[in-house]
């Protein structure tokens, strides 16, 4: 990537819960506003992984699509977005978005998922209801429009996660557990 682009990324198996295909919708729709904008599509493996991959080349904006597979180097490719798009409709507290956020990398997730437990909605990230990618369309074009949030967001992320996701916040947490227990 150049620069100057802007890019929203993805990371996980490629799998319909994941909703990368509502990605690829909302990133047509605004494409067009953010000529620089392009999405990457990090992971592997999954029921999906055939169906996606075609729809990644045969995609109007195929040339602005960047699939780069499993990596095991991740933070890499965190550290080229500009934000994490994490539309799941159902899924826990996701391994992706607390990489990305400890890179300081800011997520754009589904309201209904477990990720409204290190997310607070326009202070370290965005939530919202994600149903269409009308929806995923409309939250992309706000967030994108406001560069300087971003990287705002994605510093308050990565303080989030420092501070309570960290090896020695975790060890914290036992300690003060044992201790009550006794």
């Amino acid at each position: 990537f150049k620069a100057d682009d802007q890019v929203i990324g993805i990371v996980g198996r490629l799998v319909a819960l994941k909703r990368h295909e509502m990605l690829f919708a909302a990133f047509q729709k605004i494409a067009t506003e953010f000529p620089r904008l392009h999405l990457l599509v990090v992971g592997d493996g999954g029921a999906e992984r055939e169906h996606l991959i075609q729809t990644m080349q045969t995609h109007p904006l195929a040339a602005r699509i960047r699939w780069a597979g499993h990596q095991d180097d991740l933070p890499k490719y965190y550290q080229a977005m500009d934000l994490l798009a994490a539309p799941s409709e159902i899924e826990g507290l996701s391994n992706a978005v607390l990489e990305a956020m400890a890179c300081a990398v800011p997520v754009l997730a589904h309201s209904a998922c477990g990720n409204a437990e290190v997310i607070s909605h326009g202070e370290n990230g965005y939530l919202s209801q994600i149903d269409t990618a009308a929806d995923l369309a409309t939250c992309l074009r706000q967030v994108l429009n406001d560069p300087a949030a971003l990287k705002s967001h994605g510093l308050a992320a990565r303080e989030t996660v420092l501070k309570r996701y960290s090896m020695e916040a975790m060890a914290e947490c036992y300690r003060e557990l044992y201790r009550s227990s006794i």
